[in-house]
């Protein structure tokens, strides 16, 4: 947790704005070149889990916003993807988590380079 709280300030981000965008961009990205000072924990999976926990403490206490089902076009987009490979490709759910998970990251990436909107059916990207 130390080790986010100390990324969230150096990135500038207020706790009002954390969410699942920010622990993706902190796992995926920071993770991927941390170069922090021992002790700080790099493992993704052993952050991922503790952060869920964060933002669900976080969301309990009402620090931070509800789940972004409501407010965040991403997360529903990509519910709908996984519904689609669920229910036409009858995909396993492993396989459809790794796919969700592999857009996820290509949208945001492409969101941070500043790249237009994307217009597409899920029909073409599955």
């Amino acid at each position: 947790m130390a080790h986010f709280a100390h990324w969230l300030s150096v990135e500038k981000t207020t706790l009002n704005r954390v969410g699942e965008q920010t622990v993706f961009r902190f796992l995926s990205v920071h993770l991927a070149i941390c170069n922090c000072p021992y002790p700080v924990h790099r493992t993704v999976h052993e952050s991922r889990a503790a952060l869920r926990h964060l933002l669900n403490v976080l969301r309990k206490s009402g620090a931070i916003v509800n789940r972004p089902e409501d407010r965040d076009p991403l997360y529903l987009d990509l519910s709908r993807f996984d519904g689609y490979m669920d229910r036409v490709s009858e995909l396993s759910p492993s396989t459809r988590r790794q796919r969700v998970s592999i857009v996820r990251k290509f949208l945001l990436t492409e969101h941070e380079k500043g790249v237009g909107t994307f217009k597409f059916q899920v029909q073409q990207i599955s």
